[in-house]
């Protein structure tokens, strides 16, 4: 008749399935690998998003441990040198305060031979040590004392220190010779804790300086300084004793 004759494009889903009518066996093999291929993403998603649930789980769960150490080398630690102090104010307790102390050092005790690899739960057990040690002090167990400060110097300058934690390792290396100090100075070892008392001092000092708004590092400086200044008066060396 002459007429134009009316027509739309073939779009790219009939394109494809005459393609696949035309080549049955090429579409199979596409299919099964596109399959397994969507097949492999969901599976490494789901994967992906377990081991996420995972390591959060993990670090929440390293995060709570290191914070129950914290507590326990700070605040609790801090609670049973004082509540001692109180109860060596009354000579009628004596029996009662050593009992008090003596359970408190079965407590660390437990808490210092939790090892582990991570060098944040490491330092916070090295400190564990060192309030084992001045609980040690206090009950006049100077061997047992000098042993846990030993421990806490080990774990303060072993495998555990890191960028992250390499200050905080050196502040509590430099706070356990000071308490290696004190206990040389007890004992009339002069000479020994003349060296560990300024090793302590420096590094504290210097450490302080870096950083002068650090109150713990400020509170470290001070009692290794006091405990420098101890030992130079029991040498009657005064004037190197008053502070510069």
């Amino acid at each position: 008749e002459g007429m134009p004759i009316k027509s739309r494009p073939v779009g790219p889903v009939t394109t494809a399935g005459r393609w696949c009518q035309r080549k049955p066996l090429v579409a199979s093999l596409l299919a099964g690998i596109f399959t397994t291929v969507v097949t492999a993403i969901v599976l490494i998603s789901v994967a992906w998003m377990s081991e996420r649930a995972a390591h959060r789980l993990a670090e929440h769960r390293r995060q709570e441990t290191v914070t129950s150490l914290n507590v326990a080398h700070g605040s609790l630690g801090t609670a049973y040198l004082r509540l001692g102090s109180v109860f060596r104010l009354f000579p009628e307790m004596n029996a009662a305060y050593e009992d008090f102390m003596r359970q408190g050092a079965r407590q660390y005790e437990q808490l210092a031979t939790v090892k582990s690899d991570d060098p944040d739960l490491e330092l916070e057990r090295g400190r564990v040590w060192l309030i084992l040690g001045d609980i040690r002090q206090e009950l006049n167990d100077v061997k047992a004392a000098e042993a846990a400060y030993l421990m806490a110097q080990q774990l303060f300058s072993g495998d555990a220190v890191t960028k992250a934690t390499s200050v905080g390792m050196e502040t509590e290396l430099a706070n356990t010779k000071g308490r290696l100090a004190a206990l040389a100075i007890r004992q009339r070892d002069f000479k020994s804790a003349d060296h560990l008392s300024l090793e302590s001092v420096e590094t504290l000092a210097r450490l302080h300086d870096a950083k002068p708004d650090d109150s713990y590092r400020e509170y470290s400086f001070a009692s290794a300084s006091l405990n420098r200044g101890s030992l130079l008066i029991e040498q009657n060396q005064l004037e190197a004793a008053m502070p510069q």
